[in-house]
């Protein structure tokens, strides 16, 4: 049967289901598949398992050994594995940012420890450098003293004086 020949409800109704029930065939034709589809829809009321007859619809095409397959519903096809891809995509940046974080974690603890081995080596430093001037104030002092006791002995050889 012809879609031109259908009452003007039907007609309506085969567009509605060309369109988006039945995407991949030609509104022009009406088939007794449709015809029964749209029967037991609209007459008599039947719930229609839409998940089974779109997956029914693409194996059917799918599993065809024709050269010119074109599958159904290539727009929801399309949606469902762009929205396959994502959740790849978002499960390996969730590991990616997990990995990140550790690592992160990892090298915060390092450099925790590194900043208290350095702040106690800069102690240590601090000590060495004290010790070193005060090393350094002595052999000056020393040399001082050296200078005086010289310069005592040279007063003292000027007036005379016993080193006692």
């Amino acid at each position: 049967m012809l879609h031109g020949q259908l009452l003007p409800f039907w007609r309506i109704m085969h567009l509605i289901l060309c369109s988006t029930i039945d995407p991949k065939k030609h509104t022009t034709e009406v088939t007794y598949g449709r015809a029964e589809f749209l029967y037991m829809v609209v007459v008599r009321g039947l719930h229609v398992d839409m998940a089974s007859f779109i997956y029914q619809s693409i194996r059917a095409e799918a599993l065809k050994t024709d050269a010119q397959i074109s599958l159904p519903y290539g727009v929801l096809l399309t949606q469902f594995l762009h929205n396959l891809m994502m959740r790849a995509v978002m499960q390996l940046t969730y590991e990616m940012v997990g990995n990140i974080s550790s690592r992160l974690a990892a090298l915060e603890l390092k450099v925790v420890s590194m900043d208290a081995e350095l702040k106690k080596q800069v102690s240590e430093v601090q000590l060495a450098l004290k010790s070193v001037a005060t090393s350094a104030k002595l052999v000056a002092l020393t040399e001082r003293v050296v200078l005086l006791e010289e310069h005592m002995s040279d007063v003292r050889a000027v007036l005379h004086l016993s080193d006692d």
